[in-house]
């Protein structure tokens, strides 16, 4: 066994580094979020949440499939930024608890992402199989007394589903939905928003039973057969579409009519 002077000697040389003779000293411990006090922590929630979502968005999935082949050097393609503070709304069960319904209430969605929206906050696939404890703090994460502030441009109009809007709705019905229009170019189509906002929150009784029944298998829109009427498209089989009462298949209020057409 070495003498204990030489093992000493051998300690402190492990302690230091290899360009100086100070002792290593251990890196300071990082300040968790978790671990501030409420008071801290709802102040980086609000300076979380005050960016805008929208602006994170691509126009449409066909004009970024797009800008992928284009190769302009004197234009370079501009690279989209990540949704601000995502990972925050997903991370824990309280920051889901604490963050996620004020970070949600300040940003509006863009039409085109609103599936994976709905995937990712109110996920369908949530069933009486799970036991009641996972449904109890599954469910305990959504907030069915929100406002849901959607964002439409004029092209969204024109062959855009809005059935996944619809089985929100049903689900959890005491949850409002809210249109804010985006850019709409030179057509201002602020009377269809606003009655494309009506027809989602007070769509019917009679298409809501539909819908739970999955008797409905798209509702879409249609603006392209006239400029001042938006068309909702009810698309069901043909085996289904004769037993729709009248109401259903012909009703119309001043800009928006309902228009069957069968699979």
């Amino acid at each position: 066994m070495a003498p204990a002077n030489l093992r000493v000697g051998l300690l402190q040389r492990h302690k230091t580094t290899p360009y100086s003779n100070k002792p290593i000293t251990e890196p300071p411990k990082k300040l968790s979020l978790l671990s501030l006090s409420p008071e801290l922590r709802n102040c980086i929630y609000s300076h979380a949440a005050h960016e805008p979502l929208f602006f994170t968005y691509p126009q449409n999935g066909k004009a970024t499939h797009k800008r992928q082949f284009e190769k302009d050097p004197l234009n370079p393609r501009k690279k989209l930024t990540t949704i601000p503070f995502l990972g925050l709304t997903q991370t824990c069960i309280l920051l889901r608890t604490e963050f996620r319904p004020l970070w949600l209430a300040t940003h509006r969605v863009a039409f085109s992402c609103i599936p994976g929206y709905m995937r990712a906050f109110y996920p369908d696939d949530i069933t009486s199989v799970m036991p009641s404890h996972i449904l109890t703090r599954l469910e305990s994460f959504h907030d069915t007394r929100c406002i849901l502030q959607l964002w439409f441009r004029i092209d969204d109009l024109n062959d855009g589903s809005i059935m996944p809007l619809l089985k929100f709705r049903v689900r959890y019905p005491e949850t409002k939905i809210m249109i804010n229009n985006g850019d709409a170019g030179d057509l201002d189509p602020q009377n269809h928003i606003g009655y494309l906002t009506w027809f989602l929150n007070t769509s019917g009784e009679e298409l809501d039973s539909w819908i739970r029944r999955k008797g409905i298998m798209d509702v879409r829109l249609d603006q392209q057969r006239h400029p001042n009427k938006l068309f909702i498209k009810l698309v069901v089989s043909r085996k289904q579409a004769g037993s729709l009462t009248p109401s259903i298949r012909c009703t119309s209020t001043q800009t928006m009519v309902y228009h069957i057409r069968t699979t």
